[in-house]
């Protein structure tokens, strides 16, 4: 999947994926666990590693500042947290064997 970030080619995938798991030390389940806990922080982060997998040569510190001048609320910024989202439906596994909730009858 391929989204734009200031004006950049960004690349969301497996070899982004794995580039963010080797880079933070983290599972892929935490990673998605991490972009639910720590968005403010982690989502500038995600958005570097994104743009280099894309062939961008960006620092975390120039994402960083980028969103600190732009705020974390521009279109931008929602589109990538939004993009990264809904790839990883894609990559995290569905929790199967696990017994419905039904409901009592009356």
């Amino acid at each position: 999947m391929k989204t734009t970030i200031l004006g950049k080619e960004a690349k969301l995938g497996l070899a982004f994926l794995e580039s963010v798991s080797k880079g933070e030390a983290l599972s892929v389940a935490d990673i998605f666990k991490k972009f639910e806990s720590d968005t403010l922080f982690f989502v500038p982060k995600l958005m570097a590693y994104a743009l280099r997998a894309g062939g961008n040569d960006v620092t975390n510190d120039e994402v960083f500042d980028w969103v600190d001048e732009n705020g974390i609320s521009h279109p931008d910024v929602i589109t990538f947290a939004n993009a990264f989202a809904k790839s990883m439906e894609v990559h995290i596994p569905k929790e199967e064997g696990k017994p419905k909730a039904t409901r009592a009858k009356k």
